[in-house]
């Protein structure tokens, strides 16, 4: 550059760059390039930068990751964007210089990624992160544009803060431990409370998890890959960031739910706690308003613009909305915090935050559409009755605090999905809601089983909301707005390839999200080992965001009028026609499924894909009638289920059981228990004159009007499985004799009846009146554009579907009695005998008793010997 310029000064060398030849260009630039590589790096190969950190001192290997990396960072930025500019890299006769600054960085973030995925050593992982991190930055650099350069300065200043953060508090937690190795770090973030809050932050933040500041940075890089017409280099940003979080959430366990088994330690000094503390801070204040640090970087990258060396861009509004009935329980989670040492008083200061955010969603009628209202309100609703549930539950277990200040963040990330006015902040609260909360509640017992089947789901749900994150992106991009009206409106001009991308991650992720994939179910089913009072919330409502972000997708996005014109099946939309097949296959499978299990919790985990089918379905048959009966049955779904899992919660309390086989007869010393419980099975098998009905037979005759015969076949089969399931439960535990172990047993307390009670008589209520249902929801879906139904307060009054749910519930309240009247006049006497064994007289009243595994054995024998499969594969293991 000099002997071409003449000078060494900045401003003369901009001054002559435009003039100077390409190769001179090329040359110079990439020498700097390669030179300012190292610096930062950027080499994909076993590093020395890595093998340095292990026997640096924190206090090097902080500023080492945080900050002089970036010095390379610095350089190419000064050299290649304010010496020469785009312009100049970019001309005629040029060679790739910025491709090349893109290839060097990906190549880096895969390698670096899949290196520190195997480490064992802290420091090393760390080391490692920092190279994918850094050519995540570069790789986004070499782009070449304003947006580029906005989103790779950001994550330049969010880097230095959570990899500073990192390393200060592995640093710490070395010290103590006395070894950098990550098994040898088991619990230290419990026994160093105040250390741990601080690398949990730190590792959320660099996962890019909201609400911490690597969020917004990497969508704002991720955004400036799809703007460049470059998916590709998307694609290996999200997946190096799926690998990233699988060994981040590796050490999120080792810390927080190992147990730790040393001696005493001592929290970190005064002095490493707050530059802590500090940097925790600081990303959580650049998550929760990402204008922060835009406000740091945007002002170089418009000078960068004035100054000729970069094009122009729109850079997308990232500011959040939070409303305040969301934020309420994410605050409110300091009270059982408060609470900690008293048990009984974290749970109802939980409730009572869940009680004051009943009254704030209340209060912002008129702020939301109809059905984010009604979702809002149901979703805290059940939070309450599962929160009071858990207040007893919950006292055989630990760390209860922990419990309640996690649900209550998870319900806040549930309302922020309900309450987004734009697809940015529905997919913040969405991961907020989907990944660490859930992950926290669901390992919360922190067996081998609990921890290694909530990984397996938490890798899901991320892989699910990475989906979203590249469709969200992709459409925000396109539309030039992340509006949700905008981006309907924009969907008409879209190339046809590009809206039909966007919306197919988009329904992908929420199909994942309401496991709707009816291949290996088991893996994306929330795991049975998550505390029964979460596992009841979950499959009642925290999967409906699915079906709810499908009624977004398809509605009020306006998926259906993109893909009006790729007619499917029965002349709904291709996506559409695909997701209700697949919802279709997947309430027979997963009922089938329901049929052979015998775990009580799996067996009801079984139930809830099966059932979560029917509200897909409907949703995807796109009509008034298919819509309203899946929206009914979201309802139902939420009332009968979660009744069902707190109902087989007290059984699994006072038993402590957790299989069918080793319960018998428990009907008679819980006939509270048996009664709800039955009031849920009866709604899901969907019996008049409980809810599950007016639903399921919307679905069906709604189905059978646009000629889908087989579908409409599928779901009729699919109760006829749910019946054989649920009569299994009753039979093998709550009917025949009870065993000699449970002759003391009792029914739970008051405070876990209570909820259930309510539960059952929900499902009563809407079940002889569902137009206590169906009324807002014609007014939901008169306002997404369908033709209202006619609908009274006994149900549908004409069309296909129509019938008088509380004519025939008197009806067959006056038969009951009619019956009761006619027994009572023949006979007035009782009588007790024994069971008829055809003269054998030496079987014990538990060998009578047929255990669920003996059931449907025939049935089950006969599968086997078709499929030709072993007994001992895991989908037909009795143990299972």
């Amino acid at each position: 550059l000099h002997a071409a310029t003449g000078s060494f000064e900045f401003a003369a060398l901009a001054e002559a760059a435009p003039a100077l030849s390409p190769t001179v260009i090329t040359m110079s630039g990439l020498c700097c390039l390669l030179g300012f590589a190292v610096k930062a790096g950027l080499v994909p190969l076993h590093g020395w930068l890595p093998e340095a950190h292990p026997v640096a001192p924190a206090s090097i290997s902080a500023p080492l990751s945080g900050i002089l990396t970036k010095t390379g960072i610095y350089g190419m930025i000064v050299v290649l964007f304010v010496l020469f500019g785009t312009g100049a890299l970019t001309q005629e006769g040029s060679t790739g210089v910025l491709e090349l600054l893109s290839l060097l960085g990906a190549a880096t973030l895969l390698f670096a990624e899949i290196m520190a995925l195997r480490q064992t050593d802290l420091k090393r992982m760390l080391a490692y992160s920092t190279m994918a991190q850094v050519g995540e930055i570069t790789a986004v650099l070499g782009l070449g544009t304003a947006l580029a350069m906005t989103g790779s300065l950001a994550h330049v200043v969010n880097h230095a803060v959570m990899k500073n953060l990192l390393f200060f508090g592995a640093g710490v937690l070395i010290m103590r431990a006395g070894s950098a190795r990550i098994d040898d770090l088991k619990g230290m973030g419990r026994a160093m409370p105040l250390t741990g809050l601080c690398m949990l932050a730190g590792c959320l933040a660099i996962m890019g998890l909201p609400p911490f500041g690597g969020f917004a940075s990497k969508f704002l890089m991720v955004s400036a890959c799809i703007d460049a017409g470059r998916p590709l280099l998307a694609t290996a940003i999200l997946g190096g960031g799926l690998v990233g979080v699988m060994y981040y959430i590796r050490l999120v366990r080792v810390l927080f739910f190992e147990k730790y088994e040393g001696p005493a330690v001592a929290e970190a000094p005064l002095s490493c706690l707050v530059p802590m503390s500090g940097l925790a801070l600081a990303s959580l204040i650049m998550g929760v308003h990402p204008q922060t640090c835009l406000a740091l970087v945007t002002p170089v990258t418009e000078w960068l613009v004035q100054a000729g060396r970069l094009q122009a861009a729109v850079i997308p509004n990232l500011a959040v909305t939070w409303p305040w009935f969301a934020v309420l329980p994410m605050l409110g989670a300091v009270v059982p915090f408060y609470f900690r040492k008293n048990m009984e008083r974290a749970g109802w200061g939980a409730t009572a935050v869940l009680g004051a955010t009943f009254l704030a969603v209340a209060l912002s009628f008129g702020s939301m559409d109809t059905m984010s209202l009604c979702f809002a309100l149901l979703v805290v609703l059940m939070g309450v009755l599962n929160t009071v549930y858990s207040v007893s539950y919950m006292d055989h277990s630990h760390t209860q605090w922990r419990f309640f200040v996690f649900m209550l963040i998870m319900i806040g990330g549930l309302l922020g999905v309900a309450g987004s006015p734009n697809l940015f902040t529905f997919f913040l609260f969405w991961e907020i809601m989907s990944s660490w909360t859930l992950y926290c509640v669901i390992v919360h017992e922190e067996t081998p089983g609990a921890l290694r089947e909530g990984y397996k789901y938490f890798l899901f749900n991320v892989l699910g909301a990475t989906c979203m994150f590249f469709g969200v992106v992709l459409l925000g991009t396109s539309a030039g707005s992340f509006d949700m009206t905008v981006i309907g409106s924009a969907l008409t001009s879209m190339p046809g390839a590009t809206g039909a991308l966007g919306m197919g991650c988009i329904g992908l992720g929420f199909a994942m999200k309401a496991a709707m994939l009816p291949l290996r179910i088991d893996i994306w089913m929330h795991p049975a080992t998550a505390p029964t009072p979460v596992s009841g919330y979950i499959s009642s409502v925290l999967l409906k965001s699915g079906p709810f972000g499908l009624m977004k997708l398809f509605f009020v996005i306006g998926g259906t009028g993109f893909f009006a014109g790729q007619s499917g099946y029965w002349g709904q939309p291709a996506i559409m026609t695909a997701l209700a097949w697949i919802a279709a296959v997947t309430i027979v499978f997963a009922a089938a499924m329901a049929v052979v299990q015998s775990g009580l919790k799996r067996m009801l985990i079984y139930s809830t894909v099966s059932q979560l089918g029917y509200i897909v379905l409907g949703i995807a048959a796109g009509t008034s009638l298919t819509v309203s009966a899946g929206l009914l049955h979201f309802v139902n779904h939420m009332m009968f289920k979660n009744l069902i899992f707190l109902a087989a919660g007290a059984v699994m309390y006072r038993t402590h059981a957790d299989s069918l086989d080793q319960l018998a007869g428990i009907g008679r010393k819980m006939p509270v228990t048996l009664a709800v419980f039955a009031v849920g099975a009866f709604s899901a098998i969907g019996l008049p004159p409980l809810n599950g009905f007016t639903s399921k037979w919307m679905l069906y005759h709604g189905l059978m009007a646009e000629g889908a015969i087989v579908p409409a076949i599928l779901s009729l089969g699919g109760s006829v499985l749910t019946m054989a399931y649920f009569l299994k439960f009753l039979h093998a535990a709550f009917f025949g004799q009870p065993q000699a172990r449970f002759e003391h047993l009792t029914e739970v307390s008051a405070v876990m009846r209570v909820p259930m009670i309510i539960l059952a008589g929900a499902c009563v209520v809407l079940g002889i009146f569902p137009g206590l249902a169906l009324m807002p929801i014609n007014h939901i879906i008169a306002g997404l554009g369908f033709a209202p139904l006619e609908v009274h307060l006994y149900g549908p009054t004409s069309g296909a579907g129509a019938w008088n749910a509380t004519a025939v519930a008197g009806l067959m309240l006056a038969a009951y009695i009619a019956a009761r009247l006619l027994l009572a006049l023949m006979s007035r006497t009782e009588r007790e005998t024994h069971m008829h064994a055809c003269g054998v007289n030496d079987l014990s009243d538990e060998q009578l008793h047929v255990s669920a595994s003996g059931l449907y054995e025939p049935a089950v024998t006969l599968v086997r010997q078709w499929l030709a499969l072993p007994g001992s594969l895991p989908i037909f293991n009795r143990k299972g």
